[in-house]
């Protein structure tokens, strides 16, 4: 908090929107504007065009801007490439479409992929390998690890019992089909899986960059809603 309180964007009936995720595994997001957007197959409201946009602003200020977004709701599809010389959507991208097929991950279909962090970071380290601009930049990574469905390698599931049978492997949407309290306890040990390798990668980045010679001129920011 840093004693700043923070702006309500929008407000909800926080128990009421809980227990429709856990009754049919609604996927919700919220937008700058006050939009809401249900689950994949709706519209998705767009990023206020009035926003005090922090790339465009760091832009006009003579950084190198470039963003590499793992999910559909950050992409040029809601506005969110405002601002950015490089925006790199890679749940549409091929290469990463066919990386996450090579895994058993493409639950989205051909044209539409969930990347992991590990898809992100290294699209992102290739980037700034390649780049020769003298000016600083401004690199912005999205990932959605922590988000159904539990794509993570099973070596961070340490926390699954080993003897479930039932019917949450992480796979599509587990919510919708939680039945009991084991079947709970599973999605809550996925959940955690996914928290540990999110801060695996993190922690990988962050050496990537120290092995670059750029970290201790960079103010690495890390931020989320879980």
């Amino acid at each position: 908090r840093c004693g700043v309180e923070p702006e309500i964007l929008v407000e909800v009936d926080e128990e009421k929107l809980v227990r429709r995720m856990v009754s049919d595994g609604a996927d919700t997001t919220f937008f700058p504007n006050g939009g809401v957007a249900l689950d994949y197959g709706q519209a998705f409201a767009s990023l206020a065009t009035d926003l005090r946009w922090l790339p465009s602003r760091l832009r006009a200020a003579g950084y190198e801007t470039a963003a590499f977004s793992a999910m559909i709701q950050v992409s040029s599809l809601t506005g969110f490439e405002r601002g950015f010389d490089t925006f790199g959507e890679l749940f549409r991208d091929p290469e990463v479409a066919a990386r996450c097929s090579e895994r058993g991950q493409a639950e989205r279909g051909a044209d539409y992929c969930l990347p992991l962090s590990e898809d992100v970071h290294e699209r992102a380290l290739r980037w700034l390998d390649l780049r020769r601009d003298a000016r600083p930049f401004f690199l912005f990574l999205w990932s959605i690890d922590t988000h159904e469905p539990f794509r993570q390698p099973p070596r961070c599931n340490l926390d699954c019992d080993p003897a479930y049978r039932g019917p949450i492997d992480g796979r599509g949407r587990p919510f919708r089909r939680v039945r009991d309290a084991r079947d709970r306890r599973q999605v809550i040990d996925l959940y955690d899986g996914s928290l540990r390798y999110q801060d695996e990668q993190l922690g990988r980045l962050v050496e990537a960059l120290r092995a670059r010679g750029v970290l201790d001129d960079t103010l690495l920011v890390v931020t989320g809603d879980h």
